[in-house]
């Protein structure tokens, strides 16, 4: 019995009809990127998890530098989470100065803001309250 069956025969509930989603983020790809003036902004889902819980991080691993996106929230005796990597080229790497993060509504903007030298280290500012992250 799938669970919409047993939902359908205990509780009454049918399965959900006539669904419309509107997002430039997918189920399977939750992530959209575009050109910006001053470097690139993505689009991620990070349904379920509070803002100040979704971190970003980036990473290099083999070789390949990535941007990580995790977050976890915790509601009504349920955990809700999320964690993947987003690989980018090393050019794109090479020329971020800054990353700007906002989260609302299950959606995360990450803006990479594109530099005139390498810095030592990046520091992911959280555009809702102002400050680095790290």
């Amino acid at each position: 019995m799938s669970n919409y069956e047993f939902l359908e025969s205990f509780f009454n509930f049918g399965k959900p009809v006539k669904l419309v989603f509107n997002s430039n983020v997918k189920d399977m790809n939750p992530a959209h990127w575009e050109k910006t003036e001053d470097g690139y902004k993505g689009t991620f889902k990070t349904l379920g998890i509070n803002p100040e819980d979704v971190k970003i991080e980036m990473i290099n691993e083999y070789g390949q530098p990535s941007i990580k996106i995790e977050g976890k929230t915790e509601m009504e005796g349920y955990t809700y989470d999320t964690s993947f990597q987003i690989p980018i080229s090393q050019e794109v790497s090479n020329s971020i100065t800054k990353i700007q993060k906002a989260s609302k509504n299950g959606i995360t903007i990450i803006k990479l803001i594109n530099k005139t030298k390498t810095p030592a280290m990046l520091r992911v500012w959280d555009l809702e309250y102002g400050r680095g992250m790290i």
